[in-house]
């Protein structure tokens, strides 16, 4: 990580020195690159690039690339009112240059950058343009191009269509769903410690074992009590299961215990029936709880 100059505002901004070239996309997450791409072929551009407002501060950093020879632009950061980029972000509206080394009303700040890619035609794309407060929407081409207001406004859909690409790597988790994934995992524990606590009192083995089954069902560790409680699973059963425990194909389990394919599917299918299990990972959690494999 290196440190970029202190912005206007005070604030010290860290970003990735990572150079990636062609495409520098943080996640080679797919659909950016599809969305990507389509704004760079239906707008005729050779290269587009994606800032993100950074928070507090009023600067913006590069932070996917598509259609670049250099990584010059990478992890770029563009404060307000500086470069092409700064000044959209400035003004608040679309700004472009056909031929950026002569241009005028811009900063030169970031020549290297942008000179670096050889680019001639250069937009960029405001936040209020984009549809999100957070992003910046560069395009770029290395011969001049004259660019009019039709044009910002026919590829606004694509525009958009790219910041909600860039929006859903970012967003958050659903809070709701989390919420509720906790609420379940508490009620299960709390189920879990009840049905200890009913076997603990229980004088019959037989119920103690259903209870055990229950238990593993509800994906709970596995109790403290010993294989003497377990169905009678034979030696063989056992195997396959500890086995397949591995992940193991059954044609790996058994290759691994000198065992037709046929024969794994038939010991499984016993030991199913035994655990009162209808699959074969309900059948290793339930081997697992009463003690039988590891």
């Amino acid at each position: 990580m290196v440190g970029c100059p202190e912005s206007p505002g005070g604030c010290r901004i860290h970003y990735s020195a990572d150079m990636t070239g062609k495409s520098h996309v943080p996640t080679a997450d797919t659909s950016l690159l599809d969305a990507m791409d389509a704004l760079r072929t239906r707008s005729g551009m050779e290269m587009v690039f994606v800032a993100n407002v950074l928070p507090s501060c009023d600067a913006v950093q590069v932070t996917s690339t598509h259609g670049a020879r250099t990584g010059t632009m990478s992890d770029l950061v563009v404060h307000r009112g500086a470069g092409l980029g700064g000044k959209a972000l400035l003004l608040n509206r679309p700004v472009a240059v056909s031929s950026y080394k002569t241009a005028g009303g811009i900063t030169h700040d970031y020549d290297a950058q942008v000179l670096g890619e050889g680019l001639e035609t250069l937009a960029a794309f405001p936040p209020v343009l984009s549809g999100s407060p957070d992003v910046l929407i560069y395009l770029g081409n290395r011969r001049q191009i004259n660019l009019g207001e039709r044009w910002y406004e026919q590829l606004r859909p694509w525009v958009q269509q790219l910041v909600h690409a860039v929006s859903a790597m970012d967003r958050p988790p659903d809070r709701s769903t989390s919420l509720a994934s906790a609420l379940r995992e508490s009620e299960i524990a709390f189920l879990l410690r009840e049905l200890d606590e009913i076997a603990a009192e229980l004088d019959s083995e037989a119920l103690r074992a259903r209870l055990a089954q229950v238990r593993a069902r509800l994906g709970g560790p596995r109790a403290a009590r010993g294989p003497e409680n377990a169905p009678n699973l034979t030696r063989r059963e056992i195997d396959v299961l500890r086995e397949a425990a591995r992940g193991l194909t059954n044609r790996a389990v058994g290759a691994n215990l000198n065992l037709v394919e046929n024969s794994v599917k038939t010991y499984l299918r016993t030991a199913m029936r035994k655990l009162n299990v209808t699959n074969r990972v309900q059948a290793i959690i339930a081997a697992r709880a009463f003690g039988l494999i590891d």
